[in-house]
């Protein structure tokens, strides 16, 4: 079983951060193309040696993911989804002492919420989330309402930086808050990390790609070298 270590949180705290820009437009260009590509295939192969793991196969599996994402991703047809390097950053250790991906369960989120505000608004909270046990993912967005005073969905929407009929799509049941707002309102109530450089950081493969190196070079001074 390959190892889960802890690091050092390697993304600015909030304030401290320079502005930067989210790498997710897909590949128009055939020498852009092949740099990413080359840069996904080089994040796969030091996951595969930093971290013990013998295969495409078990690093699937590391990942939790279809091994045919892998293959995808070496053929240049894919790039690895966010959530995957999300459950790298779990496995690295970068919060310490929670993980991300199970922060950003709304059942969890939500319970951050109530921790992060004074007794009124958790009271306010907490019935909110009793009203709509039913459907976690609304009790979320009545949650996140009430934890950061937004007055309506408009508001709330332009606050996690979605659509406003997303909010109308999650409260009919049809779809969930993605990772990316989660991952906001889990930065905004925990202050633990900045979810802009945090995500420009992780959907960079090069970026991503510097800051495992780092991460096994502080493990491991012969991994440098990698």
């Amino acid at each position: 079983m390959p190892r889960r270590t802890e690091s050092k949180n390697c993304f600015p705290a909030r304030g401290e951060q320079e502005k930067v820009t989210s790498v997710t437009s897909p590949y128009t260009d055939q020498g852009e193309a092949a740099t990413k590509n080359s840069d996904e295939v080089a994040l796969l192969d030091v996951l595969l040696r930093g971290f013990g793991i013998k295969n495409d196969a078990q690093l699937a599996a590391w990942l939790e993911i279809d091994k045919s994402l892998l293959y995808a991703v070496r053929a240049g047809k894919r790039r690895l989804g966010l959530v995957p390097r999300l459950r790298v950053l779990d496995h690295i250790g970068f919060l310490k002492a929670r993980s991300i991906l199970e922060s950003i369960l709304p059942e969890n989120l939500a319970k951050v919420l109530v921790e992060f505000n004074n007794q009124l608004v958790a009271e306010l909270i907490k019935k909110a989330l009793r009203e709509n046990a039913e459907d976690p993912n609304v009790a979320l967005l009545e949650a996140t309402k009430i934890a950061f005073g937004h007055r309506t969905d408009a508001e709330l929407a332009k606050f996690l930086e979605v659509q406003h009929n997303t909010i109308a799509t999650i409260r009919s049941g049809k779809s969930s808050l993605g990772p990316k707002p989660k991952l906001k309102i889990l930065a905004h109530a925990t202050r633990a990390f900045e979810p802009e450089a945090l995500l420009a950081a992780v959907e960079s493969s090069s970026r991503f790609l510097v800051l495992l190196k780092e991460h096994l070079k502080h493990l491991d001074p012969a991994s440098s070298n990698r």
